[in-house]
């Protein structure tokens, strides 16, 4: 099992590709959500899905990889 290192300084590091792909797929499924509930005319419960698909992929740009630096040999 992977360790990942959280936190703060590990934002503009690069992010983990499945943690990255969860994030993003995350925010798809909100945003398509949202839209269907936009067309049936529930606008807050949209806006509440689609903000929440926001957080979603924002929070995972703060999972790093965990290395110290030294190049791992896959």
């Amino acid at each position: 099992m992977k360790k990942y290192s959280y936190g703060l300084n590990q934002f503009f590091k690069p992010t983990p590709k499945n943690i990255a792909r969860f994030g993003l797929a995350l925010f798809s499924t909100c945003s398509a959500a949202a839209g269907t509930f936009v067309y049936f005319e529930h606008e807050k419960v949209a806006m509440v899905i689609g903000i929440i698909g926001v957080i979603g992929m924002f929070l995972s740009n703060f999972f790093g990889n965990g290395n110290t630096g030294k190049q791992e040999n896959i």
